[in-house]
């Protein structure tokens, strides 16, 4: 009896209420106290056997067949239980309720838990006093019908973000995730071909463009789409995402706290600069929102920032925005405006009537009930909607649509503020890179571009890719230093840009993905002087923030390396490597592989010497980072979420094919321990010149704990 579950149905009890968990024990240890033992055990007996007048006769009978009063017992349970069940399929509601009450009791014995399970199943709603009563013992709450477990999590919000949180922190350690978020550049082929040029086309050293080459014509192949699996299939073969589908189920008290969680996690992040760890949450928010989306659940169609979600996502699956796209998305925000409008001058009516003074604010209470399911502050949607287009891949296809209108309007020689379809994309990236503000200080809007970036920055850019039309571009080993600092004294242009970037990150962001697409068309120089800019303007803590630029910078030098066109004696190195990269790879475990990636690729350029400098600076910048990596256990996070998973439970399948992926996979490591171990094999790499490398493989290895 102690081992049953000490629960007590509604009611009062009397003396004929079965001895169960602590009725039992209180029972039992006042008879056993205060009587003899033997009179005690007969007392306890007789009030817990069978009441029937018939049953003790029948017992003494099965007695003499020789069947042991246990399994006579235990047979009489079986067939009453089953008996039972078979009935409750057709009882009505009131005698259900009837059932549970009586039944609810047992629900901590093993043998009798099937019926109350049963009764609650068969339950349109289990009233409220079962459900609190739900929550204590949480191995019964595992055994639970999944419908019944959602009412529990409806009823206390506590439980839910308890039980969400192992999937919710999870979802950032998922490959496909974590490989999506890092590629920067996976719209820029698309950018590339529109506007009449062949990605990958690189002019030789020495070489000049013609002008205006590629103006006006397509190349002939296809629309390039973005590489690897699309964002649909990534949804399904999510784990995590799986799981808080199962969650949801239709409930959309459930999502909408799973999507408050996301946001909370996103705006309470204890850095100054957003890293993945706190964008991957707006990716998780965006995703489930989108995975409810493909499964046609009515849920998804009452979030606010559906039509929103549904259109950018339909942009990312495309390779790029569309006019068809942004006319959408205006729409989307001149709907929340006069939704909003409308909204505020009806409270401010209501206000008015009750004596209240004209915008005034309103409690939790008054204010609660949005289609989003939080509080209806004004505009609040807003913050919601920059969560949406925080989301890295939905950043990264706004920043490649400006570069490409800002390329397109150099073209045609128009400023960028005279573009309105560019002033409104900003807009959109500035609500999302000051989301994080707006929810923490509870005050929305729909910001206006940074003058900064119309009036200064994106000329500069415009006047490089000119430039680059005009004159073309030295290959990278052909690039002078000279020819890269006469950029500093274009007419105060590049002390313009240097006062903007520590003041502005959709600037920085700007920036970095034009630095990615020059290198893409083959314009070097360009691409090596924004580098120099970026390289003097990046703060010690905003390395975390450029995880993504890092990522996709390192790939595309390594990939140059390895095809002969940079070498370490390059300006384009100097500033690229020297200055942002080896700072940056403790921005992300998997940037950190990618940048020894590049040093392996480079190592038979580089002495030993400089090769073993760059180790350690690797290795000296990248402590907290590979800190974070050890403290993660080898075990699985979720192997005890409490709901039992009926559809099929995602691979994470994004982890197929994409580089570096073992790192990302071995939990009991820093995740680089395996990359930096190659060095050793490199001629002249000894415990001299890359002192650091062996004393860090010489450590104790985590695995071995």
């Amino acid at each position: 009896m102690a081992s049953h579950m000490n629960t007590v149905a509604p009611g009062g009890a009397d003396n004929t209420r079965p001895l169960i968990g602590g009725e039992g024990i209180e029972f039992v240890t006042e008879k056993l106290s205060s009587m003899k033992p033997q009179l005690a055990i007969r007392e306890i007996q007789q009030r817990c056997s069978l009441q029937h007048p018939l049953c003790p006769p029948l017992l003494g009978m099965v007695d003499q067949l020789g069947i042991a009063r246990v399994d006579a017992h235990r047979g009489v349970l079986n067939a009453a239980k089953q008996c039972l069940l078979a009935r409750i399929t057709d009882l009505d509601k009131i005698k259900l309720e009837r059932l549970l009450n009586v039944s609810f009791a047992f629900l901590g014995i093993q043998e009798l838990r099937e019926v109350p399970m049963a009764v609650m199943d068969k339950l349109e709603k289990v009233p409220p006093v079962f459900l609190k009563q739900l929550t204590v013992d949480q191995q019964i709450f595992k055994d639970l019908p999944a419908k019944v477990q959602r009412q529990v999590w409806e009823f206390d919000k506590n439980l839910l973000q308890h039980h969400a949180l192992a999937p919710v922190g999870q979802y950032k350690y998922e490959v496909a995730t974590v490989m999506r978020a890092l590629a920067m550049d996976e719209f820029l082929p698309a950018v590339v071909w529109s506007t009449g040029q062949e990605g990958g086309a690189k002019p030789s050293a020495g070489q000049s463009t013609a002008p205006g080459r590629g103006q006006g014509q397509r190349a002939a192949q296809a629309k390039p789409r973005p590489t690897g699996i699309t964002r649909k299939i990534l949804r399904k073969g999510s784990r995590v995402l799986q799981i808080l589908k199962e969650m949801v189920g239709s409930s959309q008290k459930i999502y909408n706290q799973i999507v408050e969680l996301c946001v909370v996690k996103y705006r309470d992040g204890d850095g100054i600069y957003a890293g993945f760890k706190e964008l991957s949450y707006c990716t998780l928010r965006v995703q489930l929102l989108m995975a409810l989306h493909d499964d046609n659940n009515a849920v998804s169609a009452k979030d606010r920032c559906h039509e929103l979600a549904w259109t950018l996502d339909a942009g990312i699956m495309n390779g790029q925005l569309t006019d068809k796209h942004l006319a959408k998305l205006e729409k989307y925000f001149a709907d929340v405006d006069a939704a909003e409008t409308q909204s505020l001058k009806a409270r401010n009516l209501s206000k008015g009537n009750q004596g209240l003074p004209l915008g005034a604010p309103q409690d939790e209470a008054e204010s609660a009930g949005n289609a989003s399911g939080s509080v209806a502050e004004p505009y609040k949607v807003l913050g919601d909607a920059g969560t949406i287009l925080r989301d890295p891949s939905a950043m990264h296809l706004l920043l490649a649509h400006i570069i490409q209108l800002t390329y397109q309007g150099a073209m045609q020689g128009e400023l960028p503020r005279a573009s309105q379809q560019m002033q409104f994309v900003l807009r959109m990236i500035q609500l999302a890179v000051d989301s994080r503000q707006m929810l923490r200080d509870r005050k929305y809007r729909l910001p206006e571009p940074d003058p900064r970036i119309v009036q200064d920055l994106l000329p500069f850019l415009a006047t490089l890719m000119l430039e680059f039309e005009i004159r073309g571009s030295p290959a990278p080993n052909d690039l002078r230093r000279e020819a890269v600092e006469t950029c500093d004294m274009r007419n105060g242009a590049v002390q313009k840009v240097l006062e903007v970037l520590p003041r502005s990150e959709a600037a920085r962001k700007l920036t970095q993905v034009f630095v990615l697409e020059r290198l893409m068309r083959g314009d070097y120089l360009s691409a090596t002087r924004v580098l120099k800019v970026l390289a003097q303007t990046l703060a010690p803590k905003a390395v975390y923030e450029v995880f993504d630029f890092a990522a996709a910078l390192s790939l595309r030098l390594a990939d140059m390396v390895k095809e002969g066109k940079l070498a370490p004696t390059s300006p384009m190195w100097l500033y690229a490597v020297d200055n942002i990269l080896v700072k940056a790879v403790d921005s992300h475990t998997q940037v950190h592989e990618e940048v020894l990636r590049l040093l392996l690729a480079a190592a038979k350029q580089l002495t030993p010497m400089e090769l073993g400098q760059f180790l350690q600076l690797t290795l000296e910048n990248s402590k907290k980072s590979r800190k974070r990596g050890k403290k993660q256990v080898n075990n699985d996070p979720l192997a005890d979420f409490p709901m039992a998973i009926t559809s099929d439970v995602g691979s994470d399948i994004g982890s197929d094919g994409w580089p570096g992926i073992l790192a990302l996979k071995v939990k009991n490591s820093d995740g680089v321990r395996s990359v930096y171990s190659q060095f050793k094999s490199i001629a002249g790499i000894d415990e001299q010149t890359a002192e650091h490398l062996f004393a860090y493989l010489a450590e104790d290895n985590p695995a071995a704990v």
